[in-house]
């Protein structure tokens, strides 16, 4: 799968990663053709390294340092990011970044890819072996 390899943007400064999109584009065909259960283990693996990756950059806003892809718990959620987001965190990105863009949608974003990718952590969790 590709979707581990870094992608060259122009939005050198965004929360967002690139791979995300491919990774959940790639997913959702194989939802579509029911092939879940036969690849769940290397879904799982690329799913793990993006979530990781995503989660971190992220950082700004959950302020913990992780050094395991192992270590979510119900603390690392989606929705507690989105309670954590304030205009001190914003300018705090703010100052960190070169260039032109929208802190706040940006952050946004990157909690919305992150979203994506642990709501696929939950099915492939619920899935029965």
């Amino acid at each position: 799968m590709k979707s581990t390899e870094y992608l060259v943007s122009d939005a050198y400064n965004s929360v967002i990663d690139e791979r995300v999109d491919p990774f959940i584009k790639l997913f959702k065909k194989i939802e579509q053709f029911e092939c879940i259960n036969a690849l769940k283990l290397d879904i799982k693996k690329v799913l793990d390294i993006l979530m990781f990756d995503q989660y971190m950059q992220l950082k700004v806003i959950h302020k913990k340092e992780k050094n395991n892809i192992d270590d979510f718990n119900n603390e690392d959620q989606p929705t507690f990011l989105y309670i954590k987001l304030n205009s001190e965190i914003v300018s705090e990105r703010r100052k960190e970044c070169l260039g032109d863009i929208d802190i706040e949608r940006d952050l946004v974003q990157g909690i919305e890819c992150y979203a994506k990718l642990y709501a696929i952590k939950i099915k492939l969790d619920n899935l029965v072996n």
